[in-house]
């Protein structure tokens, strides 16, 4: 553990199996001196391949929320 601080980003996903990995691949490769990153996806309902895709590469965030229906990016960011 380092004593940087966390900044959480919350990446709301609604049938984003077209962009959500190279989404993803593009927020991990940021640095900021003294951040730790804590990537936390909500799979809001999606109906596509976002979830498998999110199952599949789990490595690229730290947390993972499930909205069984599609509610909105508020409620997305309210989970």
């Amino acid at each position: 553990m380092t004593d940087n601080l966390v900044l959480s980003i919350i990446i709301p996903a609604f049938n984003e199996e077209p962009t959500i990995l190279t989404l993803l691949e593009k927020v991990n490769a940021q640095t900021i001196n003294g951040l730790d990153l804590e990537i936390i996806v909500i799979d809001d309902g999606s109906t596509d391949r976002t979830a498998a895709l999110l199952e599949a590469h789990a490595n690229l965030y730290t947390k993972r929320v499930n909205l069984p229906r599609n509610s909105g990016k508020g409620a997305a960011v309210r989970a």
